[in-house]
């Protein structure tokens, strides 16, 4: 059965659901039927097929897009937030018990969970470097440190 528009174009619209509808209409046709009772019950399946198709066609340009800036470099998102200088300090403080982490996340203008990721990756920082991390800080009293916090600090911010 042709379309009024051509196969073709019935194809592009309707995409992996034109099959399925040609046969749902020549099934409707081999009946004696209505105009209204056929648009009634072609209608809602039409449209759901373009709707559809449509959303595939959208996510796949998005996914396309993502893609190319990807290959660019071009990042996503919020900028993540950096640790102040004095980030080591404040942490000396915390292991001192000197201060709790919600202070310590106010003295860094940050909320709390944003302190405890900066806190992490500053501390993942720190054992990729090749520093003894537990020796330094894991959220306990500071027990046997060996070096100084402003070295360490120092250190990080050069890498």
């Amino acid at each position: 059965m042709k379309t009024a528009n051509g196969d073709e174009n019935a194809r592009t619209i309707l995409g992996e659901d034109y099959p399925a509808i040609l046969e749902m209409m020549e099934n409707l046709l081999a009946r004696p039927i209505s105009a209204p009772e056929l648009l009634d019950v072609l209608t809602p399946t039409i449209l759901q097929a373009v709707t559809r198709e449509r959303k595939l066609r959208a996510r796949a340009a998005q996914a396309r897009g993502i893609a190319e800036a990807q290959t660019r470099n071009i990042t996503f998102g919020h900028p993540k937030t950096q640790p102040p200088p004095n980030f080591a300090s404040i942490l000396e403080l915390v292991s001192k018990k000197q201060i709790t982490h919600k202070v310590a996340a106010r003295m860094c203008g940050v909320g709390v969970g944003t302190y405890y990721r900066m806190r992490r990756d500053w501390l993942v920082k720190l054992s990729e470097s090749g520093m003894d991390v537990q020796q330094f800080w894991l959220g306990g009293v500071n027990k046997g440190r060996r070096f100084t916090v402003d070295k360490e600090m120092a250190r990080w911010q050069e890498n």
